[in-house]
């Protein structure tokens, strides 16, 4: 089937209603819905268009796309997509929760309205090497690009206030982590993340070489979890380290080697 012809008096469409229903190609939801499932479309590679009836308070509709009544992405559609690229239209200030889970998707251009990032929005898409995240930009969720293995480089905009955890965990060819001038709530030294206090929040795993992990001059913190499940053989920290975290390097099964700076006083 390529079209549905939903019932007026339709008012929720469930978990996983319509998965996999690849011919779906447009969609139009009814002004009686007031409950969409965030995996109702799941994979409809074919769909290209939702759009929601006049008179519809929850929902709403960008350039094809389902959004709630707030302007938070629910679903995008797979059909959208042309090669590899996806464009998140303005208006959208918020992407959702799994937005994009099991999307194959290259590069994602995003717009100057969004505030939001939801948690696991870009998680495991092994396909994804370019992303600019955008002035104004002030959250992103735990787990955001969580497993994005093709990342290399990513910028924090100077608008970002919150950085979940996770976020770029599995990103196994990032080398570098910058922030822009003028954020005040986070910093980078020498690529890796930290916050404004200089407490190391995500080394970035490219930057491993053959298993030895140096953690940069100027950082006095290591936070919570930070290397959890890291490989890596070897460890230098550097003589400004005051604090490591708990389960900081937990489950880093083959590290032989690590010697602790006189300037160390707490571990978590």
């Amino acid at each position: 089937m390529a079209t549905i012809n939903f019932p007026e008096s339709l008012t929720t469409i469930g978990d996983y209603a319509f998965e996999n229903c690849s011919s779906l190609t447009t969609i139009e939801i009814p002004a009686s819905v007031e409950y969409i499932s965030a995996t109702a479309f799941r994979y409809c590679n074919g769909l290209k268009e939702i759009t929601v009836a006049a008179g519809n308070t929850t929902y709403s509709s960008f350039d094809g796309i389902l959004c709630d009544a707030g302007k938070v992405l629910i679903c995008y559609p797979m059909g959208k997509i042309t090669n590899g690229e996806l464009s998140v239209p303005e208006g959208v200030i918020e992407i959702g929760e799994n937005a994009f889970s099991g999307y194959s998707i290259s590069s994602v251009t995003l717009p100057g309205s969004l505030t939001t990032i939801g948690s696991n929005a870009f998680a495991w898409l092994g396909d994804l090497t370019s992303v600019t995240l955008n002035d104004g930009l002030t959250s992103i969720g735990d787990n955001a690009f969580r497993g994005c293995s093709g990342l290399t480089t990513i910028e924090i905009p100077a608008s970002v206030e919150t950085i979940g955890t996770n976020v770029f965990s599995g990103c196994s060819s990032l080398t570098a982590i910058t922030v822009a001038d003028g954020n005040t709530s986070y910093s980078s030294v020498d690529g890796v993340l930290c916050d404004a206090g200089k407490v190391l929040i995500c080394y970035p795993m490219g930057m491993i070489t053959d298993g030895k992990l140096s953690v940069p001059e100027g950082i006095v913190g290591i936070g919570e979890s930070v290397f959890e499940n890291y490989t890596m053989s070897s460890i230098v920290l550097p003589t400004t380290l005051t604090t490591i975290g708990s389960s900081a390097f937990s489950y880093c099964s083959q590290i032989s080697s690590i010697e602790f700076p006189a300037s160390l006083t707490t571990i978590g």
